[in-house]
């Protein structure tokens, strides 16, 4: 999956940006939010979003590699 359109619309509009690289395979680029993504989103940290459910994550992107994928109604 391609995200550099997203990514770089993110990182233009200063809601994130670089953090460095992760040491795994490929050396990822690590991102993080900016404050202005905090008042853009009437937060005061980011403790302030939802909780996310790995298991959920997990299973949502098995559905996509098998192209199981739900149509939107």
């Amino acid at each position: 999956m391609d995200s550099r359109s997203e990514v770089s619309t993110l990182i233009n509009k200063n809601l994130i940006e670089e953090a460095g690289r992760l040491d795994l395979p490929g050396r990822p680029i690590s991102f993080v939010t900016t404050d202005n993504f905090l008042r853009c989103f009437d937060m005061q940290s980011l403790e302030d979003l939802p909780p996310v459910h790995a298991e959920n994550l997990i299973v949502d992107e098995e559905k996509v590699l098998l192209g199981e994928e739900e149509e939107e109604e």
